[in-house]
């Protein structure tokens, strides 16, 4: 059975939505929590941690904090690639042991050996041979009868650093971890750290502002 639709319905009808096309464009807005204006979805960009899939500040504000962020790091020195600072390493091993390792410079504590034909030892029974250093961590005594070496042991005292130190942290300006008063607990859980990411490195990812930065294994000495 077709239904007749009078006039009077239709204009009901189309009434109805018109009112109802106002509330569907307000209901499409958001609040941004840095400036406090209400602005469209649009000009929120994507965040997956989000309950509506969108960041709670507004492009505009992210761009402003980008740029202190950016203004910040320029103002310290900082070299950045890709926008992400760079941290030059604090050694190479390529570039020799010697660079990387500081060697005692205390003379060898095992006695000298002389052969049992040693003219010098027949001729003084407490003489003493004294070590010499060679360098790279050598040591040589040497009589008229005999000679020994010795090589130091290696001895890494290095700064290992600290991977969540907030001295080391390069969050964006609005993140709220990016405070020096962090709470450590809280960066053990926000923060992902990733060893071995070559190069002397740990790569540290923000999982607050959604951005990762480098930290050398060892201070610069």
């Amino acid at each position: 059975m077709i239904g007749i639709h009078t006039g009077s319905d239709f204009s009901r009808r189309v009434a109805t939505h018109l009112s109802a096309a106002p509330a569907k464009e307000t209901a499409a807005m958001k609040t941004c929590r840095h400036c406090q204006r209400r602005q469209p979805l649009a000009d929120f960009p994507p965040n997956a941690r989000t309950r509506d899939g969108l960041s709670s500040w507004c492009r505009n504000c992210h761009a402003e904090a980008t740029r202190a962020w950016r203004s910040r790091e320029h103002a310290f020195g900082r070299r950045t690639v890709g926008g992400r600072p760079h941290i030059q390493p604090t050694h190479s091993r390529k570039e020799g042991d010697s660079k990387v390792f500081r060697r005692k410079r205390t003379p060898p504590s095992k006695p000298f050996i002389h052969a049992e034909d040693c003219r010098i030892l027949k001729a003084d029974p407490d003489a003493e041979v004294q070590w010499n250093y060679e360098g790279d961590g050598f040591w040589r005594a040497e009589c008229v009868c005999t000679f020994e070496t010795f090589r130091e042991p290696l001895v890494d005292d290095r700064v290992r650093l600290d991977p969540r130190d907030p001295a080391t942290a390069r969050h964006l300006g609005q993140c709220e971890y990016a405070s020096a008063e962090a709470d450590p607990a809280a960066l053990k859980f926000v923060l992902k750290v990733k060893e071995g990411a070559g190069g002397g490195y740990w790569l540290v990812e923000c999982g607050a502002c959604d951005t990762a930065w480098q930290v050398p294994f060892y201070a610069v000495a």
